[in-house]
C-alpha cells in the first residue's frame, strides 16, 4: 500500500476450505496516502467460501509509520449521513437509532449495533436522516440486517424533504434488485437538493425490518 503501510492485518476471516465452485469475497481497502507507479493506491484480502458458508471480516487494520495520534481529518466526510441525527416511526427498545448513522457495520449475530423495528405494531415503518443543511444527494446505502426475526422488507422506497412535504424520487437503478439482507442494497436516483432523507420499509410480516447502516452520497462513491 502507499502513505508508508508497512504491513496490513485482516481480522475475523472465518470460514471453511475453499470450494473451487464457489465465488470469492472481496474486500477492497482504499489507501489515503501516494498512489503505486501503476497509478492506483489500495490493498485488497480475498476470501474463498465453502459451501453453504459465508465468511465475514470484523476488523482491517493497516500500519505505517505516522506519528501518534494522528491529526484529525481536514475534510468532512462525503457520506453525508455520517454523524447525522435519525429519527424513526418506530424503534425497538433494544436497539439505537443513532447507531444507524455510526459508521460501523455489523452483521454478526450479536451484533448490536443496528436499529430495528422488532416488535412494531406498524406494518411499514420508516427512518429519517437530517443532514443539518442542503446537500445535493443521489445516492442511498442501505445495510440490512436479518436474524433471530429480523429480516428483509418486502419493499423499502426513498423520499427526500422539498421544503413542504416528502416526495418520491426520481429512481435510476437499485443493487440487488429485492432488497438482500447482509448486504449493501443501493439505490440511485436522479440528483437532487434536499436537507432531508427518508427511507420506508414496508416488512416481510411476520419479520421486520433491521438496519444496520444507512450512508448518504451527492453520486456514486
Amino acid at each position: 500500500m502507499g502513505g508508508g503501510v508497512r504491513r496490513a492485518i485482516v481480522r475475523g476471516d472465518h470460514g471453511a476450505a475453499r470450494d473451487p465452485g464457489q465465488p470469492r469475497d472481496r474486500t477492497d481497502v482504499r489507501d489515503p496516502g501516494p498512489a503505486h507507479a501503476s497509478g492506483r493506491s489500495g490493498n485488497r484480502t480475498v476470501r474463498d467460501r465453502g459451501v453453504g458458508r459465508a465468511t465475514g471480516l470484523s476488523e482491517i487494520e493497516a500500519w505505517g509509520d505516522a506519528p501518534l495520534p494522528l491529526a484529525e481529518p481536514l475534510a468532512p466526510s462525503p457520506n453525508l449521513a455520517f454523524g447525522a441525527t435519525a429519527t424513526a416511526s418506530y424503534t425497538y427498545s433494544g436497539d439505537r437509532l443513532e447507531q444507524l448513522t455510526d459508521m460501523q457495520l455489523g452483521f454478526t449475530r450479536y451484533s448490536r449495533n443496528r436499529w430495528s423495528a422488532r416488535e412494531s405494531p406498524n406494518p411499514r415503518d420508516w427512518v429519517a436522516v437530517e443532514l443539518g443543511s442542503t446537500h445535493t444527494v443521489g445516492v442511498v446505502d442501505l445495510y440490512l440486517y436479518g436474524d433471530r426475526g429480523l429480516g428483509t422488507p418486502a419493499s423499502y422506497a426513498v423520499e427526500v424533504w422539498d421544503g413542504g412535504g416528502w416526495a418520491p424520487i426520481d429512481e435510476r437503478s437499485r443493487q440487488p434488485a429485492t432488497p438482500t439482507a447482509w448486504a449493501m442494497n443501493r439505490l440511485v436516483f436522479e440528483p437532487v437538493a434536499t436537507d432531508r432523507v427518508r427511507v420506508l420499509f414496508d416488512h416481510a410480516l411476520p419479520w421486520f425490518t433491521g438496519v444496520t447502516e444507512i450512508m448518504i452520497w451527492g453520486n456514486e462513491p
